[in-house]
């Protein structure tokens, strides 16, 4: 720690360092909250024009009474629909990594203060087991990055699995025997 401490320049920042810093996190937060709507908004485009495919083959089945527009309609729902995908998985993997990150700096930093606070009530080594107990709200809080990796599934990973299901007309119930409904 001191051979960083002795390494670091002694001025202080120039100003637009600063303000870099300042603009960046807001900066990064709006272009991820806008990535997430424009997902939303492409999400809803692809349907609309899934609909709109669908609605002129059935009019042009019904007058010609002929198929290979079938085959037609699932490539053009395929072409609108695949870079939707990438466009979420892309995001999806974007999520985790900053997640990852973000995570990281949380729990070495609030594990590092619970140590700090541990070592700073007089605990001299970690072999005390009566005074352990201090230590585990900071092992708790270190499971914060499992938390997140859920939610980010829930969030972004598990429409992405369904839809991408949906896309190639597979049945996840049939795979998984035990999902099967009785009845």
């Amino acid at each position: 720690m001191f051979i960083l401490a002795e390494a670091a320049p002694t001025t202080p920042p120039q100003w637009w360092q600063v303000a870099a810093g300042i603009i960046a996190i807001p900066a990064g937060v709006i272009g991820l909250v806008y990535s997430w709507f424009l997902v939303q908004k492409t999400r809803l485009e692809t349907a609309k024009l899934a609909a709109e495919i669908a609605e002129k083959v059935k009019a042009a089945q019904t007058a010609t009474e002929a198929s290979p527009a079938g085959q037609t309609t699932r490539e053009a729902v395929l072409q609108a629909t695949v870079p939707l995908l990438i466009l979420r998985y892309v995001l999806m993997h974007l999520l985790w990594t900053l997640w990852g990150y973000a995570s990281g700096a949380i729990t070495f930093l609030l594990q590092g203060i619970g140590l700090g606070i541990y070592y700073g009530v007089g605990h001299k080594d970690l072999s005390n087991i009566s005074s352990m107990w201090m230590i585990i709200p900071g092992l708790i809080v270190g499971k914060i990055g499992w938390v997140g990796d859920i939610f980010i599934f829930m969030a972004v990973g598990w429409p992405l699995f369904k839809d991408l299901n949906a896309i190639f007309n597979v049945n996840v119930r049939k795979i998984f025997f035990w999902w099967r409904r009785n009845g």
